[in-house]
């Protein structure tokens, strides 16, 4: 296993589906993004989410079924309290345990925008859960994964939970239909339908898909057993891929969090998203059009907050001047639901824009393979690409024909419009895949006529965010710190051996402060994570220089072992030690926090006699002060290492004459109802 911080991230989103009737039978996805998160309408549960469908969460997770998924009176009970993440050997079809459980923990909820968050449901674990449009994504962040307890050689990471639901509907796996299963057993690495008694899916389980920070995939497969109304669920991912990622690792798919929004006009076309576009996510756009005078392109796309750009076209003239292009637009901060998009010149047959919003999209570097097509018959098609580069992508085509409806897509993609306005449909045609291949697409006309396509496949986020690097540093930004406790809002790191704590997918404003020995050493302060960033943080670590002096403060002791504590004494606490000079009995410690601290000077440089214990604020750096030595602190008489020197000036030999009296040590010694103390000088 590769020793540092982990986060990984399980997705098995619940999602529901339902059919809009229409004369095309073009299936949508119904309802706002971003359902509000409201008070509980069911006293069961603290909070909810309100839309087309409802989601409801206990005000703790170690609550029996804290999550619930409803979509048309039907539910969907997740038991966080119960589920565990471990190892697992196939073979043996055996659990490995992990040195430290992952096992779950009393933990609070908290919700802000449309997210849901359980902090550490887990040991190590964060669960979030965040409300889309027609969808309850579901995600782990695991921030370290414990080695196998046992001998016994793992093959997958597993994550097991117990699963409610209600038993008049039927499971459909792998083309299999279930209903009423008795310890029913089956595999998948693809959906889990849950169908009404007319066989319509009123949610489902998608693949929970796995990449790393640099884009490496791989996929995870459901392992079910089925028990009329319950379901155990595992989730399992190969440990050769968890051996090998870059961490962090996600199991986080693209995602579409709302569309599409619809637009038409002739010399320009406006379009209003359903809700704000969240920051970092993007925005697709197909756009056709259809003009007797001349061909027409989109001269512009323009949006508050959201910058666009073109990706293909694809023109051509028949009877009339056909054409169709597809845009991307990267959501930044402050972006508005208006979107205008501007034409070359009149398109007087008409114009119709399809726009999307995706998570899980690269917001640079973004686009991989294109293709462009055109015809005159009923079946329209995008073109083919070349294979793609990378197995998670967003794959868009779009098909612009005159004057027919569109509908019947090719090749598992989902339809999104292809009505007609005026004289001309755009089908907007979306398929998110999870293995690299050939994009291709299409659709269907009840006639014969003009039509041209273009396809564009964009890459999935490598990463979720940019990478943070802090090097932790003294007062004088000289020395670099290691050891030190850094926090990044309630995630953690150990400063390394250069000082260094890093972490990777970071967005967004983050909350960072330092503790070093147990002491606050730099306050709180935000980043702004809006690209790669490396900075050095200054913390309050301060040098300072004792001076170790006997009892009566005449002259120093050499030769000691003064060592500074975090107040508690104990070798646990322990912060700098260093033995004091022959000459001047000072020693100086570096970096020790800015605290009141506890310093205890010993004789023996083995810290077994202690000849002074005191405590000292350290308020600045290269502070001073006097540590006073008292040779009877100690309980027990041994022979010291260290020496009383005291410097007697006055004496003149031919020039200024200083005669060190040096103190060996003491001996006491008892005798038959006397002591007699013997002391020894070395004169120099």
């Amino acid at each position: 296993m590769v020793s540092q911080l982990v986060v990984l991230q399980f997705v098995p989103s619940v999602k529901a589906q339902s059919t809009v009737g229409s004369s095309t039978g073009i299936k949508l996805i119904q309802g706002p993004t971003n359902p509000p998160i409201v008070a509980s309408n069911n006293t069961n549960y603290s909070i909810m989410v309100n839309g087309t469908y409802q989601a409801y969460f206990k005000s703790n997770s170690k609550t029996s079924k804290s999550v619930r998924f409803q979509n048309k009176g039907y539910t969907f009970d997740m038991d966080i309290s119960t589920s565990q993440l471990h190892w697992y050997n196939s073979t043996l079809n055996a659990i490995i345990g992990m040195k430290q459980e992952m096992n779950p923990q009393n933990t609070a909820i908290n919700a802000s925008g449309n997210m849901v968050i359980y902090k550490n449901a887990w040991i190590n674990t964060t669960l979030q859960y965040q409300a889309y449009s027609d969808e309850l994504k579901e995600t782990l962040i695991i921030r370290a994964v414990s080695a196998p307890s046992s001998s016994i050689k793992p093959d997958y990471l597993q994550y097991v939970a117990n699963c409610y639901y209600n038993n008049s509907l039927t499971i459909y796996a792998n083309g299999i239909g279930y209903l009423h299963p008795t310890n029913q057993k089956f595999i998948t690495n693809g959906t889990i339908n849950f169908n009404d008694a007319n066989n319509i899916t009123v949610f489902y389980l998608p693949q929970p898909h796995v990449y790393d920070s640099v884009g490496n995939q791989t996929t995870g497969f459901y392992a079910v057993t089925a028990n009329n109304g319950i379901l155990i669920i595992n989730i399992r991912v190969p440990k050769t891929f968890i051996d090998k990622a870059v961490f962090p690792v996600y199991f986080d798919p693209i995602t579409r969090v709302q569309g599409n929004a619809r637009g038409t006009g002739t010399t320009s076309v406006s379009v209003t998203m359903a809700s704000t576009p969240t920051n970092g996510n993007v925005l697709v756009a197909v756009i056709g059009m259809n003009s007797y005078s001349a061909s027409r392109t989109v001269s512009s796309i323009t949006q508050t907050g959201v910058t666009w750009t073109y990706q293909i076209r694809k023109g051509a003239v028949y009877n009339v001047y056909m054409s169709v292009e597809i845009w991307l637009g990267v959501v930044g901060s402050g972006a508005s639901k208006s979107v205008a998009v501007a034409l070359s010149g009149e398109a007087e047959l008409g114009a119709v824009a399809d726009i999307c919003e995706y998570s899980g999209v690269a917001t640079s570097s973004f686009l991989d393979k294109t293709a462009t097509n055109s015809g005159h018959n009923a079946a329209t098609n995008t073109g083919t690409t070349d294979t793609t580069t990378q197995a998670n992508e967003l794959w868009i085509g779009g098909t612009a024909a005159a004057t027919y409806t569109q509908s019947t897509p090719t090749n598992d993609f989902t339809l999104l419009d292809g009505a007609v306005y005026s004289f001309v449909s755009c089908a907007y045609l979306e398929k998110i895949v999870s293995s690299t291949g050939a994009a291709n697409s299409g659709t269907t006309m009840s006639t014969a006529y003009d039509w041209v396509g273009c396809i564009a496949t964009f890459k999935a986020a490598a990463a979720g965010g940019y990478a943070l690097n802090l090097c932790i540093k003294d007062w004088d930004l000289t020395d670099a710190i290691s050891g030190a406790i850094v926090y990044k809002d309630t995630d953690t790191k150990t400063s390394n051996g250069g000082g260094w704590a890093n972490w990777t997918g970071v967005s967004g404003t983050v909350a960072v402060k330092v503790k070093y020995y147990g002491f606050w050493v730099n306050g709180t302060f935000n980043i702004n994570v809006d690209a790669d960033k490396t900075i050095n943080i200054k913390c309050k670590l301060y040098d300072v220089t004792v001076t170790a002096k006997p009892n009566n403060e005449i002259g120093v002791i050499s030769g000691a072992n003064v060592t500074a504590y975090n107040n508690t004494g104990n070798s646990n606490g322990k912060i700098k030690s260093g033995i004091t000079a022959t000459i001047t009995g000072q020693v100086t410690l570096t970096n020790v926090p800015n605290a009141t601290l506890r310093f205890i000077m010993y004789a023996k440089s083995d810290y077994s006699i202690i000849i002074a214990n005191t405590t000292q604020l350290i308020s600045s750096d290269d502070y001073s002060f006097n540590i006073i030595g008292n040779q009877n602190y100690a309980t027990i008489t041994l022979s010291s290492d260290y020496s009383i020197i005291i410097w007697i000036s006055g004496l003149t030999v031919s020039s200024f004459l200083v005669i060190a009296f040096i103190m060996i040590y003491r001996k006491f010694r008892k005798q038959k109802g006397s002591e007699k103390t013997c002391m020894q000088r070395k004169y120099v």
